[in-house]
């Protein structure tokens, strides 16, 4: 079992229900989760960019965590 989960999480609301949804006190734009609760505290991975490839990982531990990684060679010795 891997540590990230890289396939994507089912959406529990449809998109209109999803887009109506706001954090109350939040400064307009706040993420929120369309996804079940279980999917929230899992660690979540997805490539991004193209010619300049990263790897994003999110994660919902009481706050939403997300983590941008460049992958780069690995050095030994």
């Amino acid at each position: 079992m891997s540590v990230l989960r890289w396939d994507k999480p089912k959406k529990v609301m449809s998109r209109p229900e999803w887009e109506s949804l706001s954090a109350d006190g939040a400064p307009p734009g706040v993420y929120v989760p369309n996804m079940s609760e279980a999917d929230t505290r899992t660690f979540r991975a997805k490539k991004i960019g193209g010619k300049d490839p990263r790897i994003e990982i999110r994660v919902t531990l009481g706050s939403q965590i997300k983590i941008v990684v460049r992958p780069g060679p690995v050095k030994t010795g």
